[in-house]
């Protein structure tokens, strides 16, 4: 699979675009390396990155972008500052689950910690990405 280090052009299109959909601020990244990797973008230290060639970044790095969409592994790294909707139990097991949650916000969390991102849809209803 193709590898590619993002040039910082590139990188901050993709911290512009998260900073306007989840108010993640730009420092939340600050050292950290963007890696295009088949079609998903991974972060990982340069250091990581420096120790060999024969290192593949799916094995070191951090999955941040997957199609496009931040991976769950991503949310509960980096969106603990993100605008997020506090689930009860019994909406986060549904939206866990897939199911349809009355709830707004960009974020679902539950007990402070980060589920997944959503989807909303008119009439303030959330569906889970998939």
């Amino acid at each position: 699979m193709n590898t590619k280090i993002l040039n910082s052009r590139e990188r901050k299109k993709i911290m512009d675009g998260l900073a306007l959909e989840y108010s993640l601020p730009h420092d939340a990244f600050h050292n950290l390396v963007f890696v295009k990797y088949g079609g998903d973008v991974w972060v990982a230290t340069r250091e990581v990155l420096s120790i060999s060639l024969d290192i593949s970044v799916d094995s070191v790095g951090l999955q941040l972008l997957r199609d496009g969409v931040p991976t769950v592994s991503a949310l509960q790294t980096f969106f603990q500052g993100a605008e997020k909707t506090e689930l009860t139990s019994v909406d986060a097991k549904k939206f866990v689950a897939g199911e349809i949650v009355s709830a707004s916000g960009k974020v679902m969390a539950y007990h402070g910690h980060p589920l997944d991102l959503a989807k909303q849809e008119p009439g303030g209803v959330v569906r889970l990405r998939r």
